[in-house]
């Protein structure tokens, strides 16, 4: 299939492209990327890596990111 993807903003900072006609939406984070049908609501293509992503997935298995959902003590949050 071929896509006509323009750029869409995103509130998170991940790269998003999407053709409307189609329904076609590319998302790219930085250890990942895939390719979803928002028609359909399905991942037509999951965890597609470039070298650099693939870095970044590996350095994450050793260095998890932050629980964004944990409070951070370092936001001045009392502790008990």
């Amino acid at each position: 299939h071929t896509y006509h993807l323009t750029p869409v903003h995103s509130a998170t900072g991940a790269i998003r492209l999407e053709d409307p006609k189609s329904g076609a939406v590319w998302i790219q984070l930085a250890d990942k990327s895939m390719l979803m049908n928002s028609k359909l609501g399905q991942r037509l293509a999951d965890v597609c890596q470039s070298p650099e992503q693939l870095q970044v997935a590996e350095s994450q298995k050793t260095n998890p990111p932050p629980n964004l959902l944990d409070p951070s003590p370092s936001k001045g949050w009392a502790q008990k």
